[in-house]
């Protein structure tokens, strides 16, 4: 986790065949996703990032309070 004097920014990263280009996660979650994302966004007031590359990356970002 990395941080600043504006916000918290949170990566996971996996090294799996990662998300196909043709595949958008936030255009029909899942439920876990619909969960996560609500959190982050609605609750914190954050951002998700998703980044394609050797495996697939989510990148949250949230302000500090």
């Amino acid at each position: 986790m990395e941080c600043n004097d504006e916000k918290k920014v949170l990566s996971v990263t996996d090294n799996g065949v990662g998300i196909p280009e043709d595949v958008d996660p936030f255009r029909r979650p899942s439920l876990g996703m619909n969960i996560v994302y609500s959190v982050v966004t609605a609750q914190m007031g954050g951002t998700i990032e998703l980044v394609r590359g050797e495996g697939t990356t989510w990148v949250m970002t949230f302000p500090v309070p």
